[in-house]
Order: structure tokens, then C-alpha cells, then sequence
């Protein structure tokens, strides 16, 4: 069954199709819900609180639209809503099967740094709150400094200057780490 069959089918309250988007989009989820959570339980609880937004709100969904960018904006915008909901503290502790790779070959190639993944992470821990929050929302989740601004109802120019702050402070830290 195609992707599009199962929307149309999930939009008319299918239960074996919602199970099918489930079982497509599961992993894509939990990998941006635990990039957010401080443990796999939040990651899931999110996880699973996007899901139920997502089907709630299927019929709301433009099939002339990428389903795939649609149902991430949810999740996204879920797990950013859970978790300053449940912690004043904010970001993630926890990252498993995230894809670094884009972000190590994007900082290897500007600083030609050699690092693991496990590095930038550990750095990216040590970023304040707002900045990690930031350069994931633009590096990871590739959002625009428009879209975050108004995700985080702050102001365009503070995303920039605090995505320049992060990148600056990731860069320090990963060349103290190296030598």
C-alpha cells in the first residue's frame, strides 16, 4: 500500500493504516524526540503524544504537501512544547541513532577538526540551553532562523546571533578536546 493510501485511509479513521504510518514513521520519530529528551522515557512519551497530534490533525493534511516534512514539524514542535512543559532544563542528555554524521562532516569541513560523534555530543551538552536548542532546531533539524524565531517566539536576529554563538563555542570546545 502506498504512503498516500494509507493517509487517505488513516484520514477515515483506519486503524490497520494508522498502524502502518505508525510502523513507517516511528523511527524517524523517536530519533527527533530523543534528540529533546533527557531519557528514552520522555523520548517515547513524546514520541507517542506526536503521534496522537499527528492522526488527530491527519485530515488537516494537504495531500499536494510532503507528508514526510508535515508529520516531523508536528513531532518537532511536540517534543520542543513536551519538554519545556515538563523541565525548565532543556535539551538532550540522550542521543541514540541520531544522524551526527551531518553535523561532523559540516564542522569537520569548516575547521577540519577530527572528531567522533560522541565528542560533539559531550560538546553540544556543554552549550548553554537557548544555543543547543538553536543549532539543533537549524543544523540537525534544518529550520530556517524565520521558522525558529517563530517556533520559539523570539527574535529572527537572536536565533542568528545564538546559532553564531553556538558554533563558535562547539568549535572552542572540540579544539581544547583535540589537543
Amino acid at each position: 500500500m502506498t504512503e498516500n493510501k494509507i493517509i487517505e485511509k488513516c484520514k477515515r479513521g483506519n486503524r490497520k493504516a494508522q498502524k502502518l504510518l505508525y510502523d513507517l514513521y516511528s523511527a524517524q520519530a523517536i530519533r527527533v524526540c530523543s534528540r529533546y529528551a533527557r531519557n528514552i522515557a520522555d523520548s517515547e512519551d513524546m514520541m507517542i503524544e506526536g503521534f496522537y497530534k499527528v492522526l488527530n490533525n491527519i485530515e488537516k493534511f494537504n495531500s499536494d504537501k510532503n507528508f514526510s516534512k508535515w508529520f516531523n514539524t508536528i513531532i518537532v514542535n511536540n517534543a520542543i512544547n513536551y519538554y519545556k512543559r515538563e523541565s525548565k532544563h532543556y535539551y538532550t542528555t540522550y542521543f541514540e541513532d541520531i544522524n551526527e554524521t551531518q553535523i561532523v562532516n559540516t564542522e569537520q569541513r569548516e575547521n577540519n577538526l577530527k572528531f567522533s560523534p560522541e565528542d560533539l555530543i559531550k560538546a553540544l551538552n556543554k552549550l548553554p540551553d537557548g544555543q543547543r536548542e538553536i543549532f539543533n532546531l537549524y543544523s540537525i533539524e534544518g529550520y530556517r532562523h524565520k521558522e525558529i524565531s517563530e517556533i520559539l517566539k523570539i527574535k529572527e536576529s537572536t536565533s542568528r546571533s545564538q546559532y553564531i554563538r553556538a558554533k563558535s563555542k562547539l568549535k572552542s570546545i572540540l579544539s581544547d578536546g583535540k589537543k
